[in-house]
């Protein structure tokens, strides 16, 4: 199967790669953490770096449900919400080492 990455920011000891989401639901959110939990592992033995996913969340048609937050916390999964890309934290979040 095959996954697509919208970015991909390579430091010199870590790579992120970014995925975007106009909007979420339960199946692409399903699909996203599966195809996630197969390529991480794979990317960090090609690039021999540290690899973190960040999901870029859309939340101005609706807001994100607190279910999808969760799921995402619980696989470890970076996210940016749209509505907060210019906080501290989401910034911090897209500066590879």
């Amino acid at each position: 199967m095959e996954f697509m990455f919208n970015f991909q920011i390579a430091g010199r000891e870590s790579e992120l790669v970014l995925k975007s989401f106009n909007t979420i639901n339960k199946q692409t959110l399903s699909s996203f953490l599966f195809s996630w939990d197969d390529i991480k592992p794979v990317r960090e033995k090609v690039s021999k770096k540290n690899v973190t996913e960040i999901a870029v969340l859309n939340d101005e048609a609706k807001p994100i449900k607190g279910e999808y937050l969760e799921a995402l916390n619980a696989k470890k999964v970076n996210y940016i919400i749209w509505g907060d890309r210019f906080s501290e934290d989401s910034t911090n979040k897209l500066k590879p080492a």
